[in-house]
């Protein structure tokens, strides 16, 4: 094979990070994956060459180590996962994680900054307390680790405007410590809009996706604006005008983006019923919560219900299934298995891990916001 590097590859889960995962590149944070066209079969069904064109995936320390062959994992659907992927967020100029350090972190939302708890922040602040008090907001915890209130300075407004990647929508700060948008999400929102278009160029048609527990919208925002049909679901009245007014904000109205208020599991059944279908489904649920008629979510007894339903609305030609869970006390491994098990029989392949944060600098410290699975053929 010349002067090429033969890699064996087994059958099952396998992801890059550029610079590798134990040498990151802290100047990207992309996830990158071998090209399939570069993957040549041997006659061994349990083996597979991988051409020396892709060596430049791999973290120079790897390659210097292995001079005969690497095993690595390649993907496939499997019921549990054989390393969990840290995602973290890329492309943000309006967002960035100043800091962290002693139970905080000091995060940038446009041009304001703010501090809020971070009990994963075990470390020391890097740098100077000067950096941490010109903060125009420090959220309070109360009685429980997600509600409390926020000290705030006399020079920010009731909410501004945030962009990233074109799209559009407010920030504000909430009584549940978060600023209207999770901007860890980011990874999610680029990979749902580039299998989207993915889909389109080899359909010619729009996927329909559903975004349940789906709040001010901006991963409904960015899945319109790649060209899906989106139902936007959230309980919350207050949610959905925010998502709605959103969508002003993006130049999106003629967008195909359908805003309901309802409870989830009412409104999965009914569709269930209707026989609507649904190409993607992403999941976003909260520990706990109250649908608009009084019903109660508890992720615990309702997520198994919910999670069948959902495999019921998908359609005949399915792309793509995310869930994404904060707050909750279980590994990525439980949650991945009980997703692989729903989406049994689908093919495609399964992925799961963190999303996570990094501190904005050279050898910047990462913190792990949500545990997420992504299935998607």
């Amino acid at each position: 094979m010349g002067d090429s590097l033969t890699i064996f590859i087994q059958k099952s889960a396998f992801h890059y990070k550029n610079g590798g995962q134990h040498a990151a590149n802290h100047k990207t944070n992309a996830t990158t994956e071998a090209p399939l066209s570069n993957i040549h079969s041997t006659k061994d069904s349990k083996l597979t060459f991988v051409n020396s064109k892709i060596l430049h995936l791999f973290p120079i320390g790897v390659i210097l180590l292995v001079r005969k062959a690497i095993l690595i994992d390649y993907g496939h659907m499997t019921k549990q996962p054989t390393r969990a992927t840290h995602l973290y967020p890329e492309g943000w100029t309006d967002y960035r994680l100043v800091d962290s350090g002693q139970g905080l972190k000091l995060e940038q939302f446009g041009p304001y900054r703010f501090i809020r708890p971070e009990p994963q922040a075990l470390w020391a602040k890097f740098l100077p307390d000067s950096e941490w008090t010109c903060a125009d907001g420090v959220f309070l915890p109360g009685s429980t680790e997600d509600r409390g209130k926020w000290q705030l300075s006399d020079r920010l407004p009731s909410s501004w405007q945030m962009v990233f990647e074109n799209i559009k929508f407010t920030a504000l700060p909430t009584p549940f410590r978060h600023l209207g948008f999770f901007p860890e999400q980011s990874a999610n929102w680029q990979w749902t809009a580039e299998k989207i278009k993915t889909f389109i160029k080899k359909t010619s048609r729009a996927p329909k996706l559903l975004n349940l527990f789906a709040y001010s919208g901006v991963a409904s925002l960015h899945a319109a604006a790649a060209g899906a049909e989106v139902t936007h679901l959230d309980a919350s009245k207050k949610a959905v005008a925010l998502a709605f007014d959103n969508r002003s904000l993006s130049g999106l109205e003629k967008a195909p983006i359908r805003f309901i208020t309802d409870d989830v599991l009412r409104f999965v059944a009914r569709e269930k019923r209707r026989g609507n279908r649904y190409e993607g489904i992403l999941l976003d649920p909260p520990k706990w919560g109250r649908g608009p008629k009084g019903e109660v979510w508890k992720i615990k007894e309702n997520l198994p219900e919910l999670l069948n339903g959902c495999r019921a609305l998908l359609s005949n030609e399915p792309l793509l299934f995310i869930a994404t869970l904060y707050a909750i006390r279980t590994s990525t491994t439980a949650v991945h298995a009980a997703i692989a098990d729903v989406l049994d029989g689908l093919g495609g392949e399964i992925r799961s891990g963190e999303l996570a944060l990094r501190e904005d600098r050279a050898n910047g410290r990462g913190i792990g916001q949500a545990l997420y699975v992504r299935w998607s053929i």
